[in-house]
């Protein structure tokens, strides 16, 4: 993972304008979508998510699913 994921995670529950994250090619694998996706959900006004080319599994994908029915991406 890397370790920015976490800082990213943090900023996302805190940030109300944030429409759009780029994560392209960050290489965060699954504990990292799993960091971010325990913050999405309080992440209201995001509408885009790029995470693709970021070396994930079913775990961090599994994650991300989980909190989908509850964001606006």
């Amino acid at each position: 993972m890397v370790p920015g994921a976490k800082w990213i995670a943090k900023g996302i529950s805190q940030n109300a304008s944030l429409e759009l994250l780029n994560l392209k090619g960050n290489i965060i694998g699954d504990e990292g979508l799993i960091l971010l996706s325990q913050n999405l959900k309080d992440a209201t006004s995001l509408k885009e998510l790029d995470i693709s080319l970021n070396e994930i599994g079913p775990a961090g994908f599994q994650a991300l699913c989980d909190i989908l029915p509850f964001c606006n991406i």
